[in-house]
C-alpha cells in the first residue's frame, strides 16, 4: 500500500508526503523489488546530482544479490552518476543472474 500512496502523493504533487514514503521503501525491505526501484527513481528525478538514488540500489544489491531487476536498475544508476567501472560488474551480474534462470 505504501507504494501506491507514494505514488500518488508524487502525481498530485505532494513531495513531502512522497519522499516520506520512499524514504521507508528505499531502506524498509530490499526484497520488494518494485519499492526500492520506485524509491530510487524517485530520488533520481527529485535531485539527479545527489547519490541518493545510487545509494539506495547500492544497498539494496548488497542484501538482495539474487534479483536480476536490482541490478539492472543499480547498473543503470550506476552509469548515470559516472561510475561506469561499477555498471560493468553490475551489468555482468545481471547477466549472470538471467542465465541461470
Amino acid at each position: 500500500k505504501l507504494l501506491y500512496v507514494s505514488l500518488i502523493n508524487q502525481h498530485k504533487g505532494d513531495t513531502t508526503r512522497a519522499k516520506a514514503g520512499f524514504d521507508l521503501l528505499a531502506h524498509y525491505n530490499p526484497f520488494f523489488e518494485d519499492g526500492v526501484i520506485a524509491a530510487a527513481n524517485f530520488f533520481s528525478k527529485q535531485n539527479p546530482e545527489a547519490f541518493t538514488a545510487y545509494n539506495i540500489l547500492a544497498e539494496a544489491v548488497q542484501i538482495n544479490t539474487t534479483s536480476y531487476r536490482l541490478w539492472m536498475a543499480y547498473a543503470e544508476e550506476a552509469t548515470r552518476v559516472g561510475f561506469d567501472n561499477y555498471a560493468v560488474i553490475a551489468f555482468e551480474e545481471a547477466e549472470s543472474l538471467k542465465r541461470r534462470k
